[in-house]
């Protein structure tokens, strides 16, 4: 039953990216995902995360980290929704309210193109996957969840201060 859901999932993101990333976006035709959509999409990706770290038996031997694992993929996204909010609560704005303060657009800001920024942001989430496959092994759970925290803190300290600067 999960199989079927993931496919059934990604069958749902091909047409979007082929017209959003890949595809016609040169001709004005992109596919709009919306709130609903990417509230639908994440809700489905936690769900096969923890499903797959939970109930899947080829994992055992890494138990104690899988969830951390299988979180890694989500870790981008959870994180920039948290700073994004924090930051919105701190400046008393209201957090449901849009902006352009998420990672993708301080990327655009610093001149990466849309297909740059995508590339970016996927290889930052494989550094943290890849840390967390291999920390998760030696370190305690909560250590390696800190880590993750304090790497993304300073990533966003630093290109702060870098956009400052120019």
């Amino acid at each position: 039953m999960h199989a079927i859901f993931a496919f059934i999932t990604i069958g749902v993101i091909i047409p979007f990216f082929y017209f959003n990333v890949f595809g016609t976006s040169r001709r004005r035709r992109r596919i709009f995902m919306g709130d609903t959509g990417s509230m639908t999409l994440g809700f489905s990706m936690a769900f096969l995360v923890v499903s797959f770290a939970m109930n899947n038996h080829f994992i055992k031997p890494f138990a104690d980290g899988a969830i951390v694992v299988a979180f890694s993929t989500l870790i981008i996204p959870i994180m920039d929704v948290a700073r994004v909010m924090f930051v919105r609560w701190r400046t008393g704005r209201p957090i449901f309210k849009p902006d352009r303060n998420h990672l993708h657009h301080k990327l655009l800001r610093a001149g990466l193109s849309r297909h740059s920024a995508l590339i970016f942001i996927l290889v930052i989430t494989l550094v943290f996957c890849l840390f967390n496959i291999v920390t998760v092994r030696y370190i305690s759970n909560n250590i390696v969840v800190l880590m993750d925290l304090i790497f993304w803190i300073a990533f966003h300290w630093l290109f702060n201060r870098l956009e400052k600067d120019k």
